[in-house]
């Protein structure tokens, strides 16, 4: 008979009872650890939202800034002169660099002369049998009825959409319209070489001296009329009161943010400017740049 002592029950009982234990004890632990890591997790995205929505704060602040700066610099030119141009201001947490062109360089989309509407159907691809449709649906839209100013005016480009136009041909127009405007003819300094091309009766040849008339930044009305021909009524060196404003701000760590502003002017009011629209996703264009020029 083997005079080893043997383990009792109880002492397997006490065995068994501290492995439940370790066991528990790790358990703890790691539900300890991954509660710890959950919260170092959440503390970092934490952190990362508050930083984001600061930068966004800081961001949008220069953009106004930068609108108000433009609104100072075109207050401060003479009356006479084009909107179009560029400014920057440095602030401490950053930089914001503003560039404008006033609106009445496109075709009012409501006010804008028809023949000009249809013409720049034309040009980017419609038929005549669809210019024509789409110039009848633009007129019931812009028709008084019952006493109304309007029945239903545009307030966006893009509601064209509405009323049966292809996307592809509202992608290739909507560069050369607005709705902001107000004016039924446009100014030769401020419009595109597409636009200024439009005009009925224009030529080649006074396409060229109209482009050369702007590069000398003329503000002779005559000047204008008798190079343009018989497109001169269509052109009107009256200034608008509404300007587009693209801002770029980026402050010192790298943050950055564009918005395109319009916004309209009035002189006597009590206050200088009315924003219009604020775009946060603009195209990517260099305002106070016509046709390419090198700045």
């Amino acid at each position: 008979m083997n005079g080893a002592a043997r383990p009792s029950t109880l002492d397997n009982v006490k065995v068994g009872q501290q492995g439940y234990a370790l066991v528990s004890i790790l358990w703890l632990l790691g539900l300890l650890a991954l509660a710890v890591t959950s919260m170092s997790v959440f503390t970092v995205n934490s952190l990362s939202v508050i930083t984001t929505s600061h930068d966004r704060v800081a961001a949008e602040a220069m953009v106004r800034a930068g609108v108000e700066a433009t609104i100072l610099a075109i207050s401060q030119a003479d009356a006479s002169n084009v909107l179009l141009g560029m400014t920057e201001i440095k602030l401490g947490n950053g930089v914001a660099r503003a560039a404008w062109r006033g609106e009445t360089g496109q075709i009012d989309l409501n006010t804008g002369a028809r023949e000009l509407v249809h013409a720049l159907f034309r040009r980017f691809g419609a038929t005549d049998a669809d210019a024509q449709a789409y110039i009848i649906s633009i007129a019931r839209a812009r028709t008084p009825i019952g006493g109304l100013v309007r029945q239903s005016s545009f307030g966006h480009t893009g509601e064209l959409a509405e009323i049966g136009i292809p996307d592809v041909l509202l992608r290739r127009i909507q560069p050369y319209l607005t709705v902001y405007s107000g004016q039924p003819r446009i100014d030769p300094r401020l419009a595109s070489r597409e636009v200024l091309a439009l005009l009925p009766g224009m030529t080649a040849a006074r396409l060229l001296s109209l482009l050369s008339l702007r590069a000398r930044a003329t503000s002779d009305a005559s000047e204008w009329a008798n190079e343009a021909g018989e497109a001169a009524r269509y052109i009107s060196l009256e200034r608008g009161s509404t300007v587009r404003i693209r801002v770029d701000a980026t402050l010192n760590n790298g943050f950055r943010t564009t918005a395109e502003v319009v916004v309209v002017m009035f002189g006597d009011d009590k206050e200088p400017y009315r924003v219009l629209s604020w775009d946060e996703s603009p195209p990517d264009r260099k305002l106070d740049l016509l046709d390419g020029e090198a700045r």
